[in-house]
């Protein structure tokens, strides 16, 4: 089940991600939060989002690693502030 849930974050499936967040079985921080990694690696901003907002995942996890992997991800894909332009989410390093 982790599994599919961990390709489902690193296709962004983002549909797929919120179902399988509803059952018991999967764990977003299996395999060493490689769910998130490969969604913020993939520069997946809506799975990064719900992944964010559940509490079993900690953004902090590996010394910040999904969190940098995520800024590399989107680096290439458009400007940093327009991801975050209508949140109030600070990052600092």
């Amino acid at each position: 089940m982790n599994q599919e849930f961990i390709k489902a974050a690193g296709t962004g499936d983002t549909n797929k991600v919120r179902l399988l967040l509803t059952n018991p079985e999967v764990n977003p921080a299996a395999r060493d939060y490689a769910a998130i990694w490969w969604a913020s690696s993939n520069g997946h901003t809506e799975v990064v989002r719900l992944l964010l907002a559940d509490p079993r995942v900690d953004p902090a996890a590996n010394n910040n690693y999904a969190i940098r992997n995520f800024l590399q991800g989107i680096k290439y894909k458009q400007n940093f502030y327009d991801y975050f332009k209508n949140d109030l989410i600070f990052i600092s390093f």
